[in-house]
């Protein structure tokens, strides 16, 4: 029972990780065929989703694969509630962050247009004229967690449900570490799971769970990077044993 759990919960961790991933992926090769952010973006990706994760573990447990389909899109779900219901405060969420995700949301191809030249015409309600310094940034600046918020922003209608991604990423981190440390390194129930909560729940992401700065998103990815390198390692030493 207790192993079923832990499947579970890694499992849906992954399926999360994997939804982030594809939001990204195919939102910006639909940029690059000039397909902007639609209402339809996010049910679409995580159907996709779904039939990649069921296609990818087809040999396992239908059961264990089905409920932690479930539990992962009730995490999102509940997650992108709640950070809707919570405004943020910050001044970098209520500049050019969410001018990025409110032009993207609305229409802006930032792969083939300056947002300068995304005018009121296209469809822009947002100040993005030479005047307002953020353009400056909005067009410059990394848009990984922009075009998350954009995708679940157009879905939602609500600008602030989409700031999630730092917890999502979290849950993510936590799950796969967790699984890891109980099930390939045979550590002790509580050692596996207070590791990993004092690796996500930290002084960068805690300060950042709602609102739309980058921080605590970048570190938990560069974590779960490291944990990829690490797992590389160890396949490779198998290899060679």
């Amino acid at each position: 029972m207790k192993e079923n759990i832990i499947e579970v919960i890694k499992k849906s961790a992954i399926f999360l990780l994997f939804e982030v991933t594809l939001i990204l992926v195919i939102t910006t090769l639909l940029f690059l065929i000039n397909v902007t952010i639609t209402p339809l973006h996010l049910p679409i990706i995580t159907l996709i989703t779904i039939i990649l994760f069921f296609l990818f573990y087809k040999k396992d447990s239908k059961k264990i694969n089905t409920i932690s389909v479930v539990l992962a899109i009730l995490i999102f779900a509940v997650i992108t509630i709640v950070e809707g219901k919570v405004y943020d405060l910050t001044t970098d969420g209520n500049t050019y962050h969410k001018l990025a995700i409110g032009c993207m949301k609305n229409g802006w191809n930032p792969c083939y247009e300056s947002s300068e030249d995304f005018d009121i015409d296209q469809g822009n309600v947002f100040d993005t004229s030479s005047e307002n310094i953020n353009t400056l940034w909005i067009d410059h600046y990394a848009k990984a967690t922009e075009i998350f918020a954009a995708v679940v922003y157009d879905f939602t209608g609500n600008i602030e449900s989409g700031k999630g991604y730092t917890l999502i990423l979290m849950f993510s981190s936590f799950g796969i570490l967790f699984s890891y440390l109980y099930t390939n390194k045979k550590r002790s129930l509580f050692t596996s799971i207070i590791i990993p909560f004092l690796l996500v729940f930290n002084t960068i992401t805690i300060v950042q769970i709602f609102n739309y700065y980058v921080d605590g998103a970048l570190m938990v990815s560069i974590l779960m990077i490291l944990y990829g390198l690490i797992r590389e390692c160890e396949n490779k030493e198998k290899l060679r044993n």
